[in-house]
């Protein structure tokens, strides 16, 4: 029992009555100290407001856009639940690329705006340590890449600067945002684009070989035709070189056909054009507009009338084929109606030329094969057509930059504020020292009486 220890106690931070005698002192102190305190708050906000015209000002400018990159395109940012959300904070940044900085700073002349709206101390600070013009265009980057800011805040892409000079500032967010825009573009749309412009280089490649092979194909035939004899007497009567036994007629109805078919062929050629075109802006007004809109439905009713068009083409048909029928009953050849020696050769060219004949059969394989690449040449241009009318409202501006009404610093009612606080405080701590250090006897007799527990 006698060796139990008793429990420490802290000491109390004041003494009795010590806090209000310090209270009582700093009173005095103000009370007899006033004109010093006074002194030091004047100075003080007065020293605020003489340096407020020498600040540097600085306005912000910023820009958001509504960014919904396609599915399966780079620099898109997933949910948990694997569908888009946006971009990557890392594909936004690509405004924000080192080339971009420089064609920035150069476009807009930022180098020589920097030089005349910036502060006095800049200027004087120009003068302590001057720069050359190489090493003012790096820092000026490097100064772009601490005030030009990129977020990515879910689908929306925050683009954000501070600058002293307002409109400069809207210049430079406006020309990041048609970086970031453009960067957006070459990533989801020149896929698309190089494999039209790949098909269609294909496509051009193949027509290429398939007129090389009719050239050759037709300079052998040219070539059979010295000493070939004729396939009948009616043959040459169409064409009009048998001169014993003219047969106006019979040439007549020939000419009449050729040029039935020829005016069969463009009509289809036309309509076969006329729907591409029809098809290509309907899938760009269903990617842009509402399945009501007036626009569409336009289009649409465009398909149809150019579809029921194909009873005049019918009709031309059956007029041709009893035309066709007329003349061969007259005595002439389907195959005396072609005006060129590729599709349908002549009679007395018989197939025993094992060189002529492959290349006809390559030729009907190339043919093939281009009316299938034409096709897919065709998709790629209506996908890829889709596919701009479709970025242009996937990536919206909706808020632009603007001219800010006031600057974003120096804030000067919040300055002064806090000018008053400062000067107050430091008024105070002002006559509190002069008070406790003056050398006065009775304040020394107060202090000293403050101090005693």
């Amino acid at each position: 029992m006698g060796n139990e220890v008793e429990p420490f106690a802290a000491p109390p931070l004041f003494e009795a009555g010590e806090l209000r005698a310090r209270a009582a002192f700093v009173a005095g102190a103000l009370r007899h100290r006033w004109k010093i305190a006074v002194e030091i708050f004047a100075a003080v906000v007065g020293a605020t407001l003489l340096a407020l015209p020498l600040l540097p000002r600085s306005y912000h400018v910023e820009s958001k856009l509504l960014a919904l990159p396609s599915d399966g395109a780079p620099g898109v940012a997933r949910q948990n639940s694997g569908d888009p959300a946006g971009l990557l904070e890392s594909a936004a940044q690509v405004a924000l690329a080192h080339d971009n900085l420089v064609a920035i700073v150069r476009g807009q002349d930022l180098v020589s705006t920097w030089e005349a709206e910036r502060g006095a101390l800049s200027h004087l600070w120009e003068r302590i340590a001057p720069v050359d013009p190489v090493g003012r265009e790096r820092a000026m980057v490097h100064r772009l890449q601490k005030k030009l800011t990129v977020q990515v805040k879910g689908e929306q892409v925050v683009i954000g600067f501070d600058w002293p000079e307002p409109r400069s500032a809207v210049a430079v967010v406006e020309a990041a945002q048609k970086f970031l825009l453009d960067a957006r573009r070459d990533a989801e749309l020149s896929p698309l684009e190089r494999k039209a412009t790949s098909m269609e280089a294909s496509a051009a490649q193949l027509q290429r070989r398939i007129d090389d092979l009719t050239a050759r194909v037709t300079a052998a035939v040219r070539l059979k035709r010295r000493g070939a004899r004729a396939a009948t007497v009616r043959a040459l009567q169409a064409d009009g070189r048998f001169r014993d036994l003219p047969d106006p007629a019979l040439a007549q109805e020939r000419l009449e056909l050729i040029a039935r078919r020829k005016a069969i062929a463009d009509l289809e050629e036309t309509r076969r054009r006329r729907f591409a075109e029809l098809n290509a802006t309907l899938a760009e007004q269903r990617a842009a507009l509402g399945p009501e809109n007036a626009t569409l439905l336009e289009t649409q009713e465009k398909i149809a009338a150019l579809a029921a068009e194909g009873s005049q083409v019918d009709r031309m048909r059956a007029e041709e084929q009893a035309l066709l029928a007329a003349y061969v009953r007259a005595g002439g050849r389907e195959t005396e109606l072609s005006t060129e020696p590729g599709p349908a050769w002549p009679a007395e060219l018989k197939e025993d030329d094992p060189a002529v004949s492959f290349d006809k059969a390559r030729i009907s394989m190339e043919e093939a094969s281009l009316s299938r690449l034409q096709a897919e040449v065709a998709d790629a241009r209506q996908a890829l057509a889709a596919a701009r009318v479709a970025f242009e409202s996937r990536y919206l501006v909706m808020t632009p930059p603007e001219v800010p009404e006031g600057p974003s610093f120096p804030r000067v009612p919040l300055l002064v504020l806090a000018a008053v606080l400062a000067g107050a405080v430091m008024a105070a701590l002002g006559a509190i020292a002069a008070e406790a250090f003056g050398g006065d006897v009775q304040a020394q007799e107060r202090l000293a009486l403050a101090e005693m527990p």
